[in-house]
């Protein structure tokens, strides 16, 4: 896809030739947009375990300062999750819930160009392989950084992430530490 220096020429790019953004140019608007208010937001891409399945996600972690996490947000499907008492999860409740079975849905504003999504094929298909691994991107002091949530006991490389030479953690409080 091609690349953008700015927000608004993506933005400006789009509504006069037409078109429509894919979710990694989505989670980079959303993003700008938190940001923009003052709010603490990074795009994360959601990875699969299977280095061979080239689909991944691009979403939005914001955070909550009075929930004290890094909320979940899907730009192009307009979701967030929810447990069971109508929270919305961070992105390792998400994880965690999906995993060992707790009950979880999406909020009723949902949406896909029009369409309301099949949730169980969100919940637990598309998205449950994307819950393996999270890759976010940051800028400190100029310099773009690349960091990589991988579970405890994944050894290899993911393909997709060498180019960015990623900072690798297996610990989940590091990479979702308070801003």
């Amino acid at each position: 896809s091609p690349s953008y220096e700015t927000i608004f020429e993506l933005m400006h790019k789009c509504k006069t030739q037409g078109g429509t953004l894919h979710c990694g140019s989505m989670s980079w608007v959303l993003t700008g947009c938190y940001l923009s208010v003052g709010l603490k937001a990074r795009q994360v891409v959601c990875l699969p375990k299977d280095s061979t399945d080239f689909e991944c996600h691009s979403t939005v972690a914001v955070y909550s300062d009075s929930k004290k996490k890094w909320l979940y947000m899907d730009p192009s499907n307009c979701i967030y999750v929810l447990n069971d008492k109508n929270e919305i999860l961070s992105f390792s409740e998400f994880r965690e819930h999906v995993i060992i079975g707790k009950p979880i849905h999406l909020n009723k504003e949902q949406n896909n160009n029009g369409f309301k999504l099949y949730e169980k094929f969100y919940l637990y298909d598309y998205m449950a392989k994307n819950l393996y691994a999270f890759q976010c991107f940051s800028n400190e002091e100029g310099n773009s950084t690349s960091n990589l949530l991988l579970p405890v006991e994944f050894k290899r490389v993911i393909t997709r992430t060498r180019s960015s030479f990623p900072k690798i953690t297996n610990n989940p409080d590091l990479f979702w530490k308070k801003p």
